[in-house]
Parts: structure tokens; sequence; C-alpha cells
């Protein structure tokens, strides 16, 4: 009706990185519970071949490559079966990643008449970047119109949109029916005693025989879908507790009572079918008020044209929301998590972007609308929605450590200051966070005595929007620049500037930033002052059991990152900044010339090469940069990393780490430090035994309780 070519979209919300269908993970996923017998294997193989009539799009999608999706496809419909009824994973099936003037919902089901607070944050926070909303219960449009200011409107299950006629040339008859009349069962729930003498007690009056599809023991158990539609359409009479059992007893006027569901394991029943008798104006019958005289009769009266009614208002909805494509305008038409890079102000061509914080503390950008011309360059440029550099590893991983130690401020055994001091005798200027009281920003040195103040980890949010013109004025008079950051602050740089050989760009290994008003919070709320100096890597007692230390007016404090409290909740991943959750960049993307971090596992890649004083990864992100790492070697130890051995060096450089689970909690974190302290709030969401082992936990026995925890979510999914 639309000549549209229409694709499934394969996707895993358990996942972190992007995997093709093939790939040994998704085998385990689509396999693991069909075969714990032969008839789920059975089952399971008619399933597949049935589901070779669906077109995938032959790659596999998680929350993190998503947006990969927009220049393949010119929109996204998402809907149908309790998609919106997902819990933790909620977020992703709003499309989160995907461009706003691409995507509507059809028939969306939310399955119930009230949602928690945190279904509530998400969905106040992604509606509205849907042009087009369509639900399936009119109960969730009642839920859903108050949060956002899209209309809602409310629509039939899409299996009701194709006509009796098309679904009846995808019937298959199943082997060993016979002839003889019988009573469709298919029940989701548990099957009660009373639902068990009732079934019986109907087969034996009627003289009919059962076909149950959800009895294991029933030989109709294997059942395949075109099955199912072949049982329910022949029917003498359908007893059942599933959804769409009903509705196509209703498209195929087959009579059917509506057996209430036992247990919550799929989920609950009444909002969908509340919904549907007020559809078509009728009660359904039940096992204790049913018509016994007229038993095998279909009794919805004008069924057929309330479906063609609805169907063609269905219509109209699909057909002005797939027809109006919305333009880009600027980025308040995209639904994104922004890092706060500052490429898309410097690009503006009449300064209508602006930088504030927003009211959780991250740097967010403003746009002006009375100066803004709508051209569009800003969304089109953005590092978050267009990421332009793949990252290979094609020049190796190399872990360093010091031939001689030297003490040193930096986090990485020296690296980084070695490369800034190269620049600076070259007569060029470094870029780096400096700690200040008041703010987190970037700042200049231009002399080896300033780079003093750019040393050492900043465990927060830093404002890089100051520099874009600086460096741009640098690199014009063919002046080296240097800038170290994190991930997504090189990716804006790059994606501004490009590969221009006067500036180098340094990444370093990324856990996730947190605003910098939350770290001054804490500080007062604990300490009582804002430190005049921090070090957050202090080697005490050991490189790889660091402590914190601040200097304050009348004394100095040191404390174990375990112990300390704004670290313990950097550590716990629920105050990060929203990208952070659905990182771009770990592992994937980089726009560095290196990328740096410590080598937390190198004890299981050489344990020979261990040194208590630090070891660290570079990685050269070309031949130029690994050329000048290998001049070092009169001042490093380097080690080639073998490839069998990267995934140990250090988690945060290969995936993000963070979970849906711990992105819900950020929503709950923030939420509550509006009334309570930040202790009281981190004590509400982080369980005190899942600190205190996190404590004790050495980096081996933290993997392994990860890879536990995702096979898990394998197993499970």
């Amino acid at each position: 009706r639309f000549n549209a070519n229409v694709k499934t979209i394969l996707y895993n919300y358990y996942f972190i990185n992007s995997e093709k269908k093939t790939n040994f993970f998704h085998k385990l996923v689509d396999n693991k519970y069909y075969y714990e017998s032969y008839k789920n294997y059975k089952r399971y193989k008619k399933f597949k071949k049935f589901d070779r009539l669906v077109h995938y799009d032959d790659t596999l999608y998680t929350q993190n490559n998503i947006s990969e999706l927009n220049r393949k496809y010119d929109f996204f419909v998402c809907g149908s079966d309790q998609i919106w009824n997902a819990g933790g994973t909620l977020k992703s099936f709003l499309f989160s990643g995907i461009d706003d003037r691409k995507k509507l919902s059809y028939a969306a089901s939310v399955g119930r008449a009230e949602i928690s607070k945190e279904e509530e944050r998400t969905f106040k926070r992604h509606l509205d970047s849907f042009e087009y909303i369509s639900v399936r219960e009119v109960q969730s449009k009642d839920v859903l119109q108050p949060l956002t200011k899209t209309p809602v409107e409310a629509h039939i299950d899409p299996t009701f949109l194709v006509e009796p006629e098309t679904w009846k040339t995808l019937e298959n008859k199943p082997k060993g029916l016979g002839k003889k009349d019988y009573i469709f069962v298919c029940t989701l729930g548990e099957t009660s005693k009373e639902y068990s003498n009732f079934i019986n007690s109907i087969t034996k009056e009627n003289n009919l025989k059962i076909v149950s599809i959800t009895d294991k023991s029933s030989r109709f158990y294997t059942s395949s879908p075109d099955e199912f539609l072949y049982l329910i359409d022949h029917a003498k009479l359908v007893l059942t507790d599933s959804f769409h059992a009903i509705v196509f007893s209703i498209i195929f006027n087959r009579p059917f009572i509506h057996m209430e569901r036992i247990g919550r394991e799929y989920g609950d029943m009444s909002v969908r079918l509340k919904n549907l008798e007020e559809l078509f104006n009728t009660k359904f019958e039940t096992i204790s008020n049913f018509d016994k005289e007229n038993l095998f009769e279909f009794k919805i009266k004008n069924s057929e044209e309330i479906i063609l009614k609805e169907r063609e208002r269905a219509f109209k909805y699909l057909e002005k929301a797939l027809g109006e494509r919305k333009v880009y305008n600027n980025l308040k038409d995209k639904d994104f998590n922004c890092a706060g890079c500052g490429l898309c102000a410097s690009i503006c061509p009449k300064g209508a972007i602006s930088y504030k914080t927003n009211e959780k503390g991250f740097i967010k950008p403003v746009i002006d609308e009375e100066k803004c011309v709508h051209c569009g360059l800003c969304a089109n440029r953005c590092s978050e929605l267009q990421v332009y550099r793949k990252l290979e590893f094609k020049q190796g991983i190399y872990a360093l450590k010091n031939k001689v130690h030297a003490s040193s401020n930096s986090s990485t055994i020296g690296f980084v200051n070695m490369l800034a001091e190269k620049i600076i005798n070259e007569g060029g200027v470094v870029f780096g966070v400096a700690y200040s009281k008041t703010n987190s920003k970037f700042v200049k040195a231009e002399a080896i005595e300033d780079l003093k103040k750019i040393q050492g980890s900043k465990y927060y949010q830093a404002d890089i929007t100051n520099i874009y013109s600086e460096i741009k004025e640098l690199i014009s008079k063919n002046k080296k620049v240097m800038v170290c950051g994190t991930p997504c602050q090189i990716a804006g740089l790059y994606n501004r500037f490009g590969d221009n050989q006067n500036l180098l760009l340094v990444q370093v290994i990324c856990h996730g930033v947190p605003p910098y008003k939350l770290f001054q919070r804490t500080c007062k709320e604990v300490y009582g002052a804002v430190p005049n100096n921090v070090n957050f890597k202090l080697h005490e007692p050991a490189w790889d059991n660091y402590s914190v230390e601040y200097t304050f007016v009348d004394k100095t404090q040191k404390i174990l990152r375990t112990e300390e409290d704004f670290m313990k909740l950097y550590l716990a991943d629920i105050a990060l900044n929203d990208c952070c959750y659905t990182c771009n960049y770990a592992g994937k993307n980089t726009g560095a010339d290196f990328i740096v971090g410590d080598c937390w596992g190198i004890n299981w890649i050489n344990k020979k090469f261990y040194d208590k004083n630090g070891v660290s990864i570079v990685v050269p992100c070309s031949s130029e940069a690994k050329k000048l790492l290998l001049e070092t070697k009169s001042v490093y130890d380097i080690y080639k990393i073998p490839k069998s051995k990267y995934n140990s060096c250090n988690p945060n450089l290969f995936r993000c780490p963070h979970t849906l689970e711990k992105e819900n909690s950020q929503l709950d974190f923030f939420e509550q430090i509006k009334n309570k302290s930040v202790k009281e709030a981190y004590k509400n969401i982080v369980p005190p035994e899942a600190n205190q082992a996190n404590s004790k936990l050495t980096f081996k026995q933290k993997l392994k309780r990860k890879i536990k925890t995702i096979i898990k979510k394998i197993i499970r999914y």
C-alpha cells in the first residue's frame, strides 16, 4: 500500500558491541533455550523456517551502533506487542539514537494502565522526539499523553490491518490433525485444575478432541506460526488467555472463551482485553460466564465493519506520518545524548549556539532560535550523531613502563607529559584540563613549567568549548598544538579540524564523566569545603590500588579510592553523563593520534612486565604516531601486546562498560539528590554489600564476575 521496501531490525539490548548475525554469541542467544528438549528443538526449526518470510537487516544492532541505521533507512516504525512495557530496556524501544524526523510508532503497547516513576522519566525524555505517536490501547494513550507535547493516538493491533484472506494464504495444516472437530487451546499462563476440568468437560460433552499448542505433552506443542493460524481458523472453539489468539479468533470469526491468565510470567492481560472489549462493544465470555447453548457461535456483532473502519483510520495515520518528512533544522530536532564536545558551537555560522549546564550539571548546547537560520550544519556534523573514523588497532597496542622511575603527577607514567614537552620545545602549545576550586575547563600551557597545572586525571566533565577558536588561530599560523581529552572531546576536535599535521590529539581511556558541580557538592557535604588541590590517582599504597589526596587550607587527606565518597560515586557508574552509557567511541571509533591509559591487566598479559610504579597502554592510531612512540625507547621499556590478549588490557578501551540498569540508576540518583544528600542518595541506590564486595575484589575476580553477568544476560535473552 505504501510502496516501501521494509526490513526488520535485529536488536539486542544486552550486547555492548555490534556483531553480525552469525557471531558465536548471537548463535548462543538464538539456540540456548530451544535445544533443551527434542520438542523445543523441533518447534525452533519450524519457527526458523517461518522466519524466512521476514526480511531482516543483516546486522545485529545494539544501543551503541543503532545510529548507523540513520544512513540506511528513511523511516523507523516501532510498535505492537508490549514494546513499551520493556522495563529497564524501555529506552532502546523508544529509538534513542534514531533521527527524530525518521521515527514514529504504530500501536506501540504499554500493556498497563500505570507506569513507574522511572518509566515516566524515560518516556518524558524520549517521547517528544517522535513526530507521530500511535499506541495500541486507549488506556496507554491516557498514560502517555501527559508526558509529551506530541499528540498520541490509539489504533488497532497491526494484525487487524491484514485482511483475513491474506492470513489464510499463510496457513499450513499440522500433520496428524485428522478430520475430527477440535477445541483449540492456547494458555500462556498456568493451567489450574479448574481450567483442566472445564476443558475436559467441554470436549466430552461435545465429542471433540483437544488441540493444545502450549501443553508440552501434546503433539501440537511444536506447531509453527503458520500452523497456529490454521488451527484457530478451523477450530470449533478457541479457549485461550492469549491476546493474539483472541485477535485471530475475531479476524477469522471463530467462537472463543477468554480464560483469565494465571501467573505473571507472560504479563497481565486486563488492560489489553478491556481495550478490545471497548473496541467491539462487547464483554468476552469466560469459563464462569458463557452461553452454553450457543457455545459454537461467533457472537461479536459487526466485527468486520468495526475492523474495516479502524483499518482505514490507521492507514490514514500511516499515510500522513510517512508522507510528511521532517527537515533537519538544528539539534533540537534530534534525540541524542550530547557529550558537550563544543563542536556545534564552533561551526555555527551565526553564533546561535552557546553552552550552559543543565539541571544535572552537565554541559549542553543552547540554541538561540532568533539567530538560528536552520542550516542543519550542527545536526549533520555532530560527533555523537555522525561518527567518521573507525578504530581498528592496525598499528598495535603497546604496554609502557619507565626504564628509570621518576616521580610524576601524570597517571600514564609520563608519556603524555613527554609528548607535551616535545610540542612545547617545538614552539607549540598544549591544552589540557586544569584543576580549579570554581570551575573545570581546558587551559593552555605554553611553557614546560605550565604543564604541571594540567597533569593528572580529572574525574569529572570539563568544558572544552572555549578552545576551538584559539586552536583554529594557532594552526592557521602553522603552530603545533596538542590536546589531551576524553574520546568524545577528541572526536569533536577531529570532526572540526580533520587530519591536520599541526594538531596532535591524545585520547585518554575513559570510564565516563560525572558533572563538576557534583564533585563540588560532594566535597562540601563530606569535607565542608572544596579542596585547594586534588590528586585523584596517588600511587599509595600501590599504582593499581591508588588513593585520592585532597589538599585543603589547613590539612591534607589521603583516602583509598574505594572509601572516598566522590570516587565511590564515580566508580558505581550512577552519576555519569547520559552519553557515557552508550559511548560511541569505546573500542569502536576515534579521532585521536594516540590513545593512552593504564594497563590494569598487565599481570595477565605479561607478569614479568609488571611494575609497581605503573604500566601504561599506548595505542598509536597512525603510522606517524607509531614512529613517534618507538622513538621513546630510550625512556621506556616497550612491549607489544599480542592480539589474543588485547581484551585484558583495560575494559574501557574496548567497550562501554555501563548498562541500561546503571543508566536507570542515574535517573534515580539525580532525582533523589534534589532533596537528599549525595551520600544518602548513594546509599539508597548502591547496596552496601555491593560496594564492600567491590572494594575487596581483585581485578581478575571483577573480570570473572563481569563475564558471568554477561553470560547470564545472554542466556536470559
